[in-house]
């Protein structure tokens, strides 16, 4: 197919083509970024009156996982729903205000380059559209937040921005967030009723990995979800970006507690790693060789985890 109308944001052009797979889609829309789609939902969702309210949300998350370089699901009818209820939105103007702030720091490759922000680039904060973002980019020239190269706000007219001084310092406070927070992510088998090799992992979690994270003064935080294969839940991904550290837990070999700990890395969060005594031989090839806590019931992870806890990332107060 040649460029057309994006199924999804339904304003972008965009190339249109058979991903090699039956009844799959492979789109590359200047707004939303790279997807796959299924013939049913893009026949759906390429309808203009349909989806109104929930084109900005779906074209918002699959922008900031390209920009994260994160895989995304092939777009169905039936997960779309789940996809947009587990994106985290920003919460109000000054969120959308800090992602706009991320995106442009990343961009150049100094602090005094500019870079190019088009109407087209209003999915990076969630904006609903081109007139929302250049109202968003007008208020942080306001705020002293960005300099552009002709000294006014036109994202109709490739203007090239960059961060103010004033820009810089948020930028930072942002990036600070995470080494200031008391979190602690865990990531693991969810299943509260599995009894995994004569383990209760709900009390394995409740009285080992949850008493030693807050016996060392950090809160613990993990979110009950739908297991994933091949990419993370947009609420999964804010959580561990507001964490100090991270425990991944690797009893059950669940691929998705590998693709967390991943990207925790790739944002230079620690990663503390933990597995039943049981499955310690089965942990995949590439993570034999990290330092890896072998526990055999709660009792011995939770003191085990507070000794690496305490000598890793520290006690709290």
């Amino acid at each position: 197919m040649s460029k057309e109308k994006c199924p999804i944001c339904n304003k972008g052009k965009a190339e249109i083509n058979s991903s090699g797979e039956r009844d799959i889609y492979f789109c590359d829309c200047w707004i939303c970024s790279k997807y796959n789609i299924t013939v049913p939902a893009y026949k759906d969702f390429i309808k203009p009156e349909k989806h109104k309210d929930e084109r900005y949300i779906l074209s918002g998350y699959l922008r900031q996982a390209y920009e994260e370089n994160r895989k995304t699901p092939v777009i169905t009818l039936e997960n779309y729903k789940e996809i947009i209820n587990s994106t985290e939105l920003p919460s109000d103007i000054f969120d959308q205000f800090e992602k706009i702030i991320i995106h442009i720091f990343n961009k150049p490759k100094g602090y005094d380059d500019y870079c190019d922000l088009r109407w087209q680039d209003y999915s990076i904060c969630y904006a609903k559209g081109p007139e929302e973002f250049s109202y968003f980019l007008e208020k942080m020239f306001e705020l002293g937040y960005l300099k552009s190269r002709g000294g006014y706000v036109d994202v109709f007219y490739d203007r090239k921005y960059r961060l103010s001084l004033n820009g810089l310092r948020k930028y930072e406070e942002i990036k600070k967030r995470g080494k200031d927070s008391r979190q602690i992510f865990v990531a693991m088998w969810f299943d509260d009723n599995k009894e995994f090799q004569n383990t209760d992992l709900k009390k394995a979690y409740e009285k080992g990995f949850k008493d030693a994270i807050e016996s060392t003064g950090h809160t613990p935080r993990r979110i009950d979800y739908l297991e994933h294969d091949d990419f993370i839940p947009d609420k999964i991904i804010s959580e561990i970006k507001r964490s100090r550290a991270m425990v991944a837990d690797l009893t059950g070999s669940r691929g998705s507690v590998y693709f967390e700990a991943g990207f925790a890395m790739g944002l230079s969060i620690h990663v503390i790693w933990t597995c039943h005594e049981t499955e310690f031989d089965k942990r995949q090839f590439d993570v034999k060789q990290v330092n890896t806590i072998k526990w055999k019931d709660h009792n011995d992870l939770k003191e085990k985890l507070i000794k690496r806890i305490e000598a890793t990332i520290g006690k709290l107060n």
